[in-house]
């Protein structure tokens, strides 16, 4: 039985051989070590960590795309398969020699560049950090540039893309700002470039000051800057700044063409806004006052004088309406005063050398019914014996060529007459009445209106 078994196994194990070939690398040697099965395990399943050179490892467990870089004197194919991140030519991972080995090793951004050790990277070179780099960028696209006013990305000193800073254009509204200066509205609020407006504390827009001047905002005080005449609340630019006119006639003389309109005057006193009425080669200055000083003759300080101006006196009938036009066109009422005393006042009482007899309370009414018109004449007020003037050169004035009956005598010195009028601005009547009477209501003149 034990003879026949034996020669059965070497028939069989005879036939097994020449019949069949069999790979027996890296099998169990017949001593039956262990480590030959290990060696299998590694066939069958390579890892960084099996010791041995396999799947795209450069040196035993280390390089490739798998495995982490090889340490110094490892093998290598490419800098990436060094922790070095130097493979020589020998290729063997390596310490970079200098920053003027022609390769991109170490902690180089781009060959002999970037990184701690190396000078920065001229433009359009690679770069990480700002540091990298010559210029101080390092673009998104992760490569030097220099800064300019219309590259892709926001840079250097801007505050918006392409802009604020200053080197580029100021930003539009509604763009990111650091101070007024990068804004072209130059209004910076809240971070934020703002609409110009005329009240922002800012020349801006087409001002020609702070909040005045152009065509959008209020016109400029004395002194401001303008470019034309029109932006200055005189009407006249002198020089780049706007300069003072003293009145309407003033002002005709330093803008012959001026038109008509309100303009602000400065009198000896204060700067005034003013009507001026310019008509060829005439100008005359209207300035309403509402609710002002109270005056009831000619000593008191009305309104008028306390601007350096005086109250409207009209010399002429076509003076007078065209005072009453200007008036009533900017919807001044003709009641409560409207034009005011007209400058008109006798300097003496009713009742004095002249005698009773003078007055509408004699037998013979000489200065009674009179016409209101200044000149001396015989049918007028202002003739010599009854003796009233007014605020104008030569104590000329008009009031009415209609004779009413007064003055009636009951007068006090200085006082002014009092005048109604009607709904047209018209005077209708006038009285003597003692000085018990005052207007707050009424229009001033320039004194080179006189």
């Amino acid at each position: 039985m034990i003879k026949t078994f034996s020669s059965w196994v070497l028939v069989t194990f005879s036939i097994f051989s020449l019949g069949c070939s069999f790979d027996t690398a890296g099998l169990p040697d017949p001593s039956g070590n262990v480590n030959n099965f290990n060696n299998i395990n590694n066939i069958l399943n390579p890892s960084c960590s099996d010791g041995i050179t396999n799947q795209d490892e450069t040196d035993a467990d280390c390089g490739g795309d798998l495995c982490d870089p090889c340490d110094t004197g490892r093998s290598c194919l490419s800098h990436t398969d060094c922790a070095s991140a130097f493979c020589d030519g020998t290729g063997h991972c390596a310490i970079p020699q200098s920053c003027t080995d022609e390769l991109t090793n170490g902690a180089e951004t781009d060959v002999d560049c970037g990184g701690n050790d190396c000078d920065p990277c001229a433009d359009d070179l690679a770069c990480l950090v700002e540091t990298d780099c010559l210029s101080g960028y390092c673009n998104p696209d992760n490569r030097c540039s220099t800064p300019i006013c219309s590259d892709a990305w926001v840079n250097g000193d801007e505050t918006d893309l392409n802009c604020g800073g200053g080197t580029c254009p100021a930003c539009a509204n509604g763009l990111d700002c650091l101070v007024r200066s990068d804004c072209a509205s130059s209004v910076c609020l809240g971070l934020v470039c703002q609409v110009p407006t005329c009240s922002d504390s800012t020349q801006n827009a087409y001002e020609t000051d702070v909040d005045c001047g152009g065509f959008t905002c209020d016109r400029c005080a004395d002194g401001l800057g303008c470019l034309q005449h029109s932006d200055c609340d005189s009407g006249f630019c002198d020089g780049g700044f706007c300069g003072a006119v003293t009145s309407c006639k003033n002002l005709r003389a330093l803008v012959p063409e001026a038109v008509s309109g309100v303009y602000t005057i400065t009198t000896t006193l204060a700067p005034v806004e003013v009507y001026c009425h310019i008509d060829g080669g005439t100008a005359n200055t209207f300035a309403y006052v509402t609710n002002g000083l109270s005056t009831s003759r000619t000593t008191d300080n009305d309104s008028c004088k306390a601007v350096g101006m005086t109250i409207f006196t009209p010399r002429t009938a076509d003076l007078y309406g065209l005072a009453r036009d200007v008036a009533l066109a900017h919807g001044i009422p003709t009641t409560g005063g409207f034009l005011g005393p007209l400058g008109i006042y006798n300097p003496n009482n009713g009742v004095t050398t002249i005698g009773s007899n003078n007055w509408c309370g004699s037998v013979y009414k000489v200065c009674c019914d009179k016409k209101m018109i200044g000149g001396g004449a015989d049918d007028t007020v202002s003739r010599s014996d009854c003796g009233f003037t007014s605020l104008a050169a030569g104590g000329a004035f008009w009031a009415s060529e209609s004779k009413i009956g007064e003055p009636s005598g009951d007068y006090d010195a200085t006082c002014w007459l009092r005048f109604d009028y009607n709904t047209a601005g018209n005077v209708t009547s006038w009285n003597d009445q003692d000085c018990d009477y005052a207007y707050v209501n009424y229009m001033c003149m320039a004194n080179d209106d006189l």
